[in-house]
């Protein structure tokens, strides 16, 4: 089997946090909130041009998740259009960020 792209990734959290992170997505990223098939527990499947990419689930009861720990994922990266609109979106949010030209 040969792999031939990138499908999603998923986060998984409380349902405080959960709620967070759908509304970041969603308002800052713009990601759009789409169908979820009938799985077990709770959450949110998130998507771009049509296509599912994040996955949120709830933690189980009393499952522990750690989020002020080191570990070796980075960062995401997403292809966009509308560079002015989205550093426009990132200011109005309070996000710092940077730009690059990569070659």
């Amino acid at each position: 089997m040969a792999i031939i792209g990138f499908n999603h990734y998923n986060l998984r959290a409380p349902r405080e946090l959960l709620d967070k992170l759908k509304e970041f997505y969603c308002e800052v990223v713009g990601l759009e909130l789409g169908q979820r098939p009938p799985l077990d527990g709770s959450g949110y499947w998130l998507y771009a041009g049509g296509q599912d990419i994040l996955h949120l689930s709830q933690t189980h009861p009393g499952e522990t998740r750690l989020t002020h720990v080191a570990t070796t994922f980075d960062h995401v990266a997403f292809t966009c259009t509308g560079r002015q609109e989205m550093e426009v979106r990132l200011q109005r949010h309070n996000i710092q960020f940077e730009t690059a030209i990569c070659h």
